[in-house]
């Protein structure tokens, strides 16, 4: 595991002047189409620095900087690829669940490291606490959401129940015996 402190040193990219960030923008944005090689790009990149008066940007420095990139745009990829199967394969209660599991998980995690830090900081210990009131707030709003379904679903079943019963002629016991199946609840 990497264990550097710091931001390390600024890539020769990074040292550009800000009149170069439009072009690093395009640099950038043509590695991510991966339509041309990576040195036809560096090539139009050090003519474009080239008008500025910069002088050229190494092919191994582009390559780090492509790569950085790369391991970027993968991850975030993949976490979209993750949500769009859970978004697609769950329903709104399901993703409470989640949401409740989740800001549960957090928690831990934030006693976990109140336990590992001998003697934190109060910046350190507003930090956490500031994420573990965030995930309390999260399970909350689930949690609330969910009630109001629930009332709304039962209010809808009582509404649908007591058309049936004054309507239909269907006796209160069987609509207590429906509803009590629907809901999973005793009248």
């Amino acid at each position: 595991m990497d264990t550097r402190t710091g931001r390390g040193q600024l890539s020769s990219i990074d040292r550009l002047p800000p009149e170069a960030d439009e072009f690093v923008l395009e640099a950038m944005q043509e590695l991510a189409d991966r339509t041309r090689t990576q040195a036809d790009i560096l090539a139009d990149f050090n003519e474009k620095l080239a008008t500025i008066g910069e002088g050229p940007i190494s092919r191994s420095a582009f390559n780090r900087a492509s790569v950085t990139q790369a391991m970027a745009l993968r991850k975030q990829d993949e976490k979209r690829s993750l949500i769009a199967a859970l978004s697609e394969n769950t329903d709104a209660k399901s993703m409470d669940e989640l949401n409740i599991l989740a800001s549960s998980t957090i928690s831990m995690l934030v006693l976990e490291a109140l336990m590992a830090i001998d003697s934190p900081n109060p910046k350190e210990t507003l930090q956490l606490a500031s994420a573990h009131r965030a995930a309390v707030a999260a399970s909350k709003g689930s949690l609330a959401e969910k009630r109001r379904r629930d009332a709304e679903l039962e209010t809808k079943v009582d509404d649908t129940l007591g058309r049936l019963v004054s309507e239909k002629g269907m006796t209160a016991d069987t609509a207590a015996s429906i509803r009590a199946q629907v809901l999973g609840v005793k009248t």
